[in-house]
């Protein structure tokens, strides 16, 4: 009797206990809801929060609850330039995502991702899942959700077609950042006035928009938006995109002359971008600071300048190998996550059909005693794979002589083996790898200068700097070196 009683009491006990626990997870869900770090120690503080919450909601299996946590990490890593914590949260938060049918959290997941393999140079994959954000955000119900989201991948992609203009000129980037533009413009004006971030959405569409036509030669259009973006800033409470914004206005001040503007606009941004802690902000502020005083002579604050850069940019290059790695890990994770929900009854029947594969396969290798066309088949499938790998190589010497940004990632897809070694070297930066890509391709230090459009003796420096990292003697032969380094051929 006594222990029936114990459970009548036990059971009643544990649901409250069970209901306590949901109740505090749905209550952090409401307080972090829409909540946003306006410097870096709210940055950090908000950071562990929502690890607060992904932990507990982990422990009581609450999904909503994890994916909230993993989204605004997710969000939080993009806006300060981390793609290699980005990329840790967001492949869990994509399945999640998925799970629970939530549009919302899977679209800003995908422009999170995008903007990391944009950041870590993963142009091809960031552009894929830019697309993918934006066909996922047509699913959402609630308009202005729908429109703040779409208005910012299209912010995203302005980004993306902006490096690329830069970078490839000549390939109408210039054309696709103003469509970027003008589709992200007129997403944001489409959110009512009620919408928290309103403001600050439309404010940033406008500022990109300004930039678009101001690379094209519009002036008159460029300085239009350029207004309507700096009004809803200086009006918004959150004051951070006014660090883009004044960099952007010194820029522009400095082009037309107005140099002691310009430097005013640009200590404004530097001291926003720093309190906000946005280091590829902060480098494009350095870069401008560095132009300017190197017009005006003043070499002791261009090299300060210079070696603020050189030190960031060494950071967020340690950071964005790190990502590529992540990304890899991910990938494998989630298809390896994905296989696991599929149903028995599929398992069961792939099984089946492969045991029926082999056994035909069986009776007919022992019907087909022809050895000669046998030999022949594995000859010509051998055939086959040398020529794909050949024509892996010369499309990776092609990219290599158009010098085209795409030639690092395609060399770590097709010896992957050598570049897992390769960043065993931690001193090595991104040019670096890029330096060992060509030595394993047998690319002569002559053409190489050719076609990085750089001296022989800029290129014999690189080799030298690789060889100062690694502790190799002044004589090494480096291509027989990089051939030493991984002994297993990929």
């Amino acid at each position: 009797m006594r222990f029936y009683l114990l459970i009548y009491f036990f059971i009643p006990f544990f649901s409250f206990t069970q209901n306590l626990h949901t109740q505090i997870i749905e209550d952090k869900i409401k307080q972090l809801k829409g909540r946003e770090a306006e410097n870096k120690f709210e940055e950090k503080e908000l950071i562990a929060l929502y690890n607060e919450l992904y932990y507990m909601s982990k422990e009581k299996d609450h999904k909503k609850g994890m994916l909230t946590a993993l989204t605004g990490l997710a969000v939080i890593y993009s806006n300060n330039n981390n793609p290699h914590e980005g990329l840790k949260v967001i492949g869990e938060g994509i399945i999640l995502a998925k799970q629970l049918n939530s549009y919302i959290d899977y679209t800003s997941l995908l422009d999170c991702k995008g903007r990391a393999l944009l950041e870590a140079g993963n142009y091809s994959d960031s552009r894929i899942n830019f697309s993918k954000a934006l066909k996922m955000s047509d699913l959402i119900k609630d308009k202005d959700t729908m429109n703040g989201l779409k208005t910012i991948v299209f912010n995203s992609l302005s980004r993306y077609a902006e490096i690329l203009d830069n970078e490839i000129s000549t390939a109408g980037y210039g054309d696709s950042l103003l469509y970027f533009g003008k589709q992200g413009y007129e997403a944001s004006i489409k959110i009512s006035e009620k919408f928290p971030k309103r403001k600050f959405i439309v404010g940033q569409s406008a500022l990109l928009l300004g930039v678009a036509y101001l690379r094209k030669g519009n002036v008159v259009d460029g300085n239009k938006y350029f207004d309507i973006a700096e009004k809803l800033f200086i009006s918004d409470q959150d004051k951070r995109p006014l660090a883009n914004f004044y960099n952007t206005i010194g820029y522009i001040k400095f082009e037309k002359g107005n140099d002691e503007q310009a430097l005013e606009y640009y200590n404004k941004a530097l001291d926003l971008a720093t309190k906000f802690h946005s280091p590829r902000l902060s480098i494009n502020i350095y870069e401008n600071l560095i132009e300017y005083y190197k017009k005006a002579g003043d070499t002791k604050k261009e090299l300060y300048y210079l070696e603020k850069s050189k030190v960031l940019n060494d950071s967020l290059s340690k950071i964005h190998k790190k990502a590529l790695i992540i990304q890899g890990k991910h990938d494998v994770n989630l298809i390896s996550k994905q296989k696991e929900s599929v149903s028995s009854f599929f398992i069961i029947l792939l099984i089946v059909i492969i045991i029926l594969i082999g056994a035909i396969s069986f009776y007919l290798y022992r019907k087909n005693r022809a050895k000669r066309s046998i030999g022949k088949v594995d000859v010509d499938e051998e055939y086959q794979k040398k020529q794909i790998d050949e024509d892996k190589i010369a499309l990776l010497l092609t990219l290599a002589k158009n010098n085209d940004k795409q030639f690092l990632i395609m060399f770590q897809d097709i010896f992957t083996d050598l570049h897992r070694e390769l960043l065993k070297f931690p001193e090595l930066t991104a040019a670096d790898l890029e330096m060992c890509a060509y030595l394993k391709l047998n690319i002569q230090t002559k053409e190489i200068a050719t076609y990085k459009k750089i001296s022989i003796g800029a290129v014999d420096n690189r080799k030298y700097r690789i060889r100062k990292k690694l502790n190799l003697l002044p004589e090494t032969d480096l291509y027989k070196w990089i051939n030493t380094i991984n002994p297993k051929s990929e």
